[in-house]
C-alpha cells in the first residue's frame, strides 16, 4: 500500500482539487491534510466535530538561581533563540527555538531545563469510510513543520494506502511532507509562474529519489505545450490534463470535490491512483 503526496509549486493551482477527488475515490485507507498554514482539505470533504489533539514542542527553561550569566548556551544556539545581555540569565525567543537542545548540553551549570510550549492541534475524524488527520498550526507560529511531522506520525499508525494534501510552495514544509511518500503528484497550471515552479518542485522530488507524475489543472487557459515540452524533457508523466470547468469552480466554492461532479475529473483521479498502482507495484 501506498502514501501518495498532492503537492504544487505555486499555490492555487488546483492542489486540495486533487487531493480531494483522490480522497472520494477511496474506500480505505487515510486523508492527511499537511498544508497546515491554511487546512482547507476538511471543508472540502466535509469532516465535522473531529477529535482534537494538542501539539508541542520543546524550548528550553532557564533556571536563574543556578544561571551564572556566562553565555555559552547562546554562543551555541544555531537559531539565535537565545539572547544574551552581560551577565544576565539569557532570554528564550520561543518563536526562533528549534527545540534541540544544545543549549542544555553545552551548559555548565546545568541551569537549563526542558518545557514545552503548544504550537498546533491535530484534528482527527474516523468516517464511514477513511481515517482523516489534519495538521493545523497555531497562528503566529513561525514553523509549521514540527506540525507536519506530528500528523505524519500519528497517520504511521493508521490504515494504508494514504492521501496526503501537502503544503504550497518548495521549501522546507514542502520537503517534510513528501519525504516520507512513496509516490508525488505535482499540479501545475500552464502559466509561466506555474512553470516556473512546477520546475522547482519537480527537481526537489528528483533529488529525494520518489516517483512523481504532473497534471495539469486549467489546461486551456495557458501555453500548456511549454509544460509538456518540460515534462518530456525531464522525463516525468503527464498524467491528465483538466481544462477549465465553471461547473467545477462552482462545486468546489460550495465545498464539493470535483470529482463528485465532473467525470473527466473521475476519469483522471482513477488514471493517477492506477498508475500509481502500476508504478509501485
Amino acid at each position: 500500500m501506498f502514501r501518495l503526496t498532492v503537492v504544487s509549486g505555486k499555490g492555487g493551482t488546483g492542489k486540495t482539487c486533487v487531493a480531494s477527488s483522490l480522497a472520494s475515490a477511496l474506500q480505505e485507507g487515510t486523508i492527511i491534510d499537511l498544508d497546515v498554514d491554511e487546512p482547507d482539505l476538511g471543508l472540502v470533504l466535509n469532516i465535522q466535530n473531529p477529535e482534537k489533539e494538542s501539539i508541542y514542542k520543546v524550548i528550553p527553561k532557564i533556571d536563574i538561581q543556578r544561571c551564572i550569566g556566562c553565555g555559552i548556551c547562546a554562543d551555541n544556539c544555531a537559531f539565535g533563540a537565545l539572547n544574551q545581555f552581560g551577565m544576565n540569565p539569557p532570554l528564550v525567543n520561543e518563536k526562533l527555538c528549534h527545540g534541540c537542545g544544545v543549549c542544555e548540553y553545552v551548559c555548565p551549570q546545568k541551569a537549563i531545563k526542558e518545557s514545552q510550549i503548544k504550537i498546533g492541534d491535530l484534528n482527527i475524524k474516523h468516517t464511514k469510510n477513511w481515517w482523516f488527520i489534519e495538521g493545523r498550526l497555531t497562528i503566529g507560529e513561525p514553523n509549521p513543520v514540527p506540525v507536519i511531522h506530528a500528523a505524519l506520525e500519528k497517520a504511521n499508525s493508521l490504515p494504508f494506502p494514504q492521501i496526503v494534501d501537502g503544503p504550497p510552495g518548495t521549501a522546507c514544509p514542502m520537503v517534510a511532507a513528501v519525504e516520507q511518500s512513496h509516490f508525488v503528484v505535482l499540479v501545475t497550471e500552464p502559466t509561466p509562474f506555474g512553470l516556473s515552479d512546477l520546475a522547482l518542485a519537480a527537481e526537489t522530488v528528483q533529488e529525494l529519489r520518489i516517483p512523481a507524475a504532473v497534471v495539469i489543472n486549467r489546461s486551456d487557459l495557458g501555453n500548456k505545450e511549454e509544460t509538456e515540452a518540460f515534462c518530456k524533457k525531464i522525463n516525468i508523466p503527464i498524467l491528465a490534463c483538466l481544462p477549465f470547468s465553471k461547473k467545477v469552480a462552482h462545486a468546489y466554492a460550495e465545498g464539493i470535490a470535483p470529482f463528485c461532479v465532473d467525470q473527466r475529473w473521475q476519469e483522471a483521479t482513477y488514471t493517477i491512483l492506477g498508475h500509481v498502482k502500476e508504478v509501485l507495484s
